[in-house]
């Protein structure tokens, strides 16, 4: 799930919510995880779920995306060593 929020900076927060991977990222200087946009992306996904059509996904969360599937990969290829090395 991804959108874009109107901050206090000249460009929108780009958010984005993993709902596989339970994991958020937002472009928004808040340190807090979850930030209070990927929160607000949430409940707008359980409360108005028509709001957030379906479409792909822009550039920014494919790469995420794309990112998180790599390391995934990564850490299941060295867990897989240390069994085989034991």
């Amino acid at each position: 799930v991804w959108g874009r929020y109107k901050g206090s900076g000249t460009q929108p927060y780009q958010t984005q919510v993993d709902l596989q991977g339970l994991a958020t990222k937002c472009t928004c200087p808040s340190r807090k995880i979850p930030c209070k946009h990927a929160s607000g992306l949430l409940a707008m996904l359980g409360e108005q779920p028509d709001n957030l059509p379906l479409t792909e996904p822009p550039g920014w969360v494919a790469e995420w995306i794309a990112g998180r599937e790599e390391k995934a990969r990564r850490s299941e290829e060295r867990a897989s060593r240390v069994v085989d090395e034991e």
